[in-house]
């Protein structure tokens, strides 16, 4: 019986030694995720729903509403400057457009980039850091 205490004893003082312990700042930054989390979810429903309205309401502003009547402007304008706003409005959906290639076309590069240099060791990325020109790691 005494045997048995001892080694139902050892068993438990090795669970409790392998259990893995959470540190403090380990458990505040869970506890940070958890409301994160809970923030995050709460917008969600608000979020879809503005995404839906804008979305709609661009789609009926490039289906020609204003013209239509179907949607109201809410400033009083001649049917010139109405015109003139319309164009405006194209020319800048175009460089959104070329914008959001260009953006694109960098986020690809970099995500090249940083494949690539993960796969160097940290002495020669600090060497293409410094053929880059990052001040920071210049010899002092």
């Amino acid at each position: 019986s005494s045997a048995l205490a001892e080694r139902c004893l050892a068993a438990l003082t090795a669970v409790r030694a392998l259990r893995p312990q959470v540190t403090d700042a380990e458990a505040a930054y869970f506890r940070d995720l958890r409301r994160h989390e809970a923030t995050c979810n709460k917008w969600d429903g608000a979020v879809d729903k503005l995404r839906s309205e804008a979305a709609s309401t661009c789609d009926a502003m490039s289906a020609g509403a204003i013209e239509s009547g179907e949607v109201r402007c809410l400033v009083d304008m001649p049917p010139r400057k109405v015109e003139v706003c319309h164009k405006l409005l194209g020319g800048e959906a175009q460089i959104l457009k070329k914008v959001e290639r260009q953006v694109k076309e960098s986020s690809t590069i970099v995500e090249r980039l940083s494949r690539a240099i993960s796969g160097l060791d940290s002495a020669d990325a600090a060497r293409l850091r410094l053929i880059g020109g990052d001040k920071e790691n210049l010899p002092k």
